[in-house]
């Protein structure tokens, strides 16, 4: 159902937004009920401009905004039904800059972009007029101020820059004030196939760039490589689930994740047919667009199984999930006595079955595993333990 995808023009961004997938492509924005088995065109062929692709996609309320690379930023105040052009405010390149930031926390959006002789960083309430430019002391570039990535931890906005590191604003990204940035990367990612250079996870911070994959504890004043070397190339996209962290490469087909926030990495390469340039998490599968290809990928091999520790437990043991109630992780915590071919299971009430956490063969040892419900209602869930010689059902509270 997904149209091709332009080498020349990379779009193919994926979302997972309210428990459905959204992906971009050339010739409009494409949404999935049934996990990416079919798609249907949202936009009604908004915009029909061969030399144009949807990139970005975010959302925020009742507004939908794409951003693309020849068309400024265009909208949807009610959800997909109606669509219009939103580019007032952005200067002398609101016809049509190449939008290289879109980024929403729900209430506010943002956008940048950087043309050969300006750049622009604006921001606005979701569903009001016109964008206003952030201009905000050494915020920027010699052009001007510009953005590589924005993200949110508490009431705080952080913000990368292509050359004075990391920002942050307390007042809705109105004023910013630079981090001590120390071992910051000094080789900003602004290669032409742009995504989020910034995100977080619980209170550290992740920024791609051309010298490998950094994290900061300390909102931005410190950082430290995290990717252990495999980046042999710019790392082209991070992403979190919020569990774990993903990385891909620019340029090759290596993509790789962590669950111990980079001490230790796997490789998810295997089946990529070029480098991915966006993931999206929905019921434990992890879902991928590349570059260059309409095709969304799917890997449903992704775990967070975590062994707790050194000890030999002497009987299998499912633990009561914590915390619980909870919103949107928990943890979920096991034991086996030997090497066991292990399942663990989420179901709803009426014994649908959400997702699986587990189905492979573990060594004798107790293990994590966190599930993360960010896409499912509040409600009883239950989750289920099986092995050939051991079966158990415990139950669990998601509050919104």
């Amino acid at each position: 159902d997904l149209s091709t995808v332009s080498q020349n023009f990379p779009s193919n961004f994926i979302v997972n937004h309210n428990g459905d997938l959204y992906t971009t492509t050339n010739d409009g924005v494409y949404k999935s009920t049934d996990d990416g088995n079919n798609w249907t065109e949202i936009t009604n062929s908004f915009i029909v401009d061969a030399s144009n692709a949807n990139r970005y996609i975010e959302f925020a309320g009742s507004n939908i905004y794409i951003g693309t690379t020849r068309q400024g930023v265009y909208m949807s105040p009610d959800n997909g039904v109606t669509w219009q052009f939103d580019t007032t405010g952005l200067g002398s390149f609101g016809s049509g800059p190449e939008i290289d930031l879109l980024y929403s926390e729900g209430t506010n959006v943002f956008t940048s972009f950087n043309g050969f002789s300006s750049s622009g960083f604006f921001r606005k309430t979701a569903g009001t007029g016109a964008w206003l430019e952030v201009v905000s002391g050494s915020l920027g570039t010699s052009f001007g101020t510009e953005g590589l990535g924005l993200t949110k931890i508490g009431a705080e906005l952080f913000a990368a820059t292509p050359s004075e590191g990391i920002f942050f604003s307390t007042d809705d990204g109105v004023n910013w004030t630079q981090k001590a940035n120390n071992n910051f990367p000094a080789n900003a990612t602004i290669f032409a196939f742009k995504s989020n250079s910034l995100i977080s996870k619980g209170n550290t911070l992740y920024y791609k760039s051309h010298d490998g994959l950094f994290a900061s504890d300390d909102f931005g004043d410190n950082w430290t490589r995290i990717d252990q070397g495999f980046a042999g190339s710019s790392i082209q996209c991070i992403y979190t689930d919020g569990s774990n962290i993903y990385a891909s490469l620019w340029g090759n087909d290596n993509a790789y994740y962590t669950i111990d926030g980079g001490n230790s990495w796997t490789d998810i390469s295997a089946g990529l047919p070029q480098w991915v340039v966006s993931f999206a998490m929905k019921n434990g599968t992890l879902y991928a667009t590349t570059f260059g290809n309409p095709e969304v990928i799917v890997n449903n091999g992704i775990t967070d199984v975590e062994p707790v520790n050194n000890s030999i437990p002497s009987d299998f043991s499912l633990s009561q999930n914590y915390p619980n109630p909870f919103n949107p992780s928990t943890k979920i915590k096991f034991s086996v006595p030997q090497t066991s071919y292990v399942s663990l299971r989420i179901y709803d009430m009426l014994g649908n079955e959400i997702t699986t956490l587990v189905n492979e063969e573990l060594a004798q040892g107790e293990y994590n595993v966190d599930f993360i419900a960010s896409d499912l209602s509040s409600g009883v869930y239950f989750y289920q333990l099986r092995t050939n010689e051991f079966n158990e059902i415990k139950k669990m509270v998601l509050l919104r």
